[in-house]
């Protein structure tokens, strides 16, 4: 489903450039450390850890002093809460403008949404790939796939505890899908809660039916920088998953990575997506 209704968007109103730049350093270095472990980059990874905490803690610090400075006898009430949501890092955007498809003008938000939902499945569909790739596409897609296989194996045994706490532990707090769940939500489940969790993971993974729901997403547009936004050509889908579903794939991801280094599957040349 597409959304153009107004879009509630979370926010650091802390965030600053300083900020910015120091996390980006730090990540930069750690993605060195975990290709080159030496003490000397380790030392370095920390130190610029250290720093971008101090600047995060000092721009938190000045902004909420300049936020409560802000508010006087005169402020309205309708201020005072736009402010409240301000200082929560809570944000309203406001709904998409006319959107143009040929010599159709849509104003309405369910034709925005149909109009997007078409742009976007036309930029994806075959015809927009060139003849080589549509050639691979076929000859990979007639390739018969064997989904047969020993159950003994250990990437095939059912996942256990540790892995979806791990799975949980290194999820970031994304937007939810269309269930509404959280990561924050899933990460404060008790233990009872957790064991059914994973029991209904396991079921998944065994009975090899996959739930209905988690085929939805909620699509968010999102113009791309200094195009017309009455173009939906000219919007970059955001497709918001299932936070269940997210954590099911890594748990999954996790243990074909490990499968896949272990048995030299991946070129040594390829360095994008490993850890």
């Amino acid at each position: 489903m597409v959304s153009t209704a107004d879009i509630t968007k979370f926010r650091r109103p802390w965030w600053n450039e300083a900020c910015r730049d120091s996390r980006r350093e730090e990540k930069k270095l750690w993605n060195i450390f975990i290709r080159y472990p030496t003490t000397e980059i380790h030392v370095a990874f920390k130190r610029a850890k250290a720093l971008a905490r101090r600047i995060r803690r000092r721009s938190q610090r000045e902004s909420w002093i300049n936020f409560i400075s802000s508010i006087t006898s005169s402020t309205s009430s309708k201020q005072l809460w736009k402010k409240v949501k301000a200082a929560n890092g809570i944000y309203c955007e406001s709904s998409f403008p006319v959107l143009k498809a040929g010599n159709m003008t849509h104003s309405a938000p369910i034709d925005i949404a149909n109009t997007l939902g078409h742009a976007f499945a036309q930029v994806s569909a075959t015809d927009s790939y060139s003849p080589e790739i549509v050639a691979i596409k076929d000859r990979a897609e007639r390739t018969p796939l064997r989904f047969t296989a020993r159950s003994t194996l250990p990437y095939n045994s059912e996942f256990r505890m540790f892995e979806l706490e791990t799975a949980l532990s290194r999820a970031h707090d994304t937007s939810p899908g269309p269930d509404g769940i959280t990561y924050n939500m899933l990460r404060h489940l008790n233990t009872t809660s957790l064991s059914h969790l994973l029991f209904l993971f396991n079921r998944i993974w065994t009975e090899q039916k996959y739930p209905s729901q988690w085929h939805e997403v909620t699509v968010i547009p999102i113009l791309k920088p200094g195009k017309d936004p009455s173009n939906p050509l000219h919007y970059r889908p955001i497709a918001l998953t299932s936070c269940l579903c997210k954590t099911f794939e890594r748990m999954v991801n996790a243990r074909l990575m490990f499968e896949l280094e272990k048995q030299g599957c991946i070129s040594p040349l390829q360095s994008g997506f490993r850890r």
